[in-house]
């Protein structure tokens, strides 16, 4: 499959397209680094670092996108993982944030202050992939 799109905007709202899940498995790191407080998966120490990093793999690594965008409304929403017809969980979306980052890779912030899942795409063969999701959230 070919990028879909140079400018990343565009690019974003096909790789979340409702209605369409073809952009988000071609263009999804597998495996897909996961990260979150290291306290919701070990006892914390001292030493532990503040973030621990996992690896997601096959089809449970996609689960870890619940946003789409809604052409109609033109927004961004949450969705239940695994609907078959996804449906907009708000009334007015959710906030989008981008970030460009080293390499022409991207940052993107679902949400607002402490409600916030970000995911970092990575430029390369000239599109984006998704490599990291992280919630930072519990």
């Amino acid at each position: 499959m070919s990028c879909p799109s140079k400018d990343f905007g565009t690019f974003l709202q096909r790789y979340a397209d409702s209605a369409d899940e073809s952009v988000r498995r071609s263009f999804t790191d597998d495996p897909l680094e996961y990260e979150v407080p290291t306290h919701t998966v070990e006892k914390e120490t001292d030493t532990s670092p503040a973030t621990h990093l996992s690896k997601r793999t096959g089809l449970s690594r996609l689960e870890l996108f619940p946003y789409r965008y809604f052409k109609d409304a033109k927004v961004f929403d949450r969705v239940v993982p695994g609907e078959m017809k996804p449906e907009r969980q708000s009334k007015v979306g959710y906030p989008v944030s981008i970030q460009t980052m080293a390499g022409d890779g991207r940052s993107v912030d679902f949400g607002m202050e402490y409600e916030v899942d970000t995911y970092l795409f990575r430029r390369s063969q000239g599109c984006w992939y998704l490599a990291r999701a992280i919630n930072l959230r519990d």
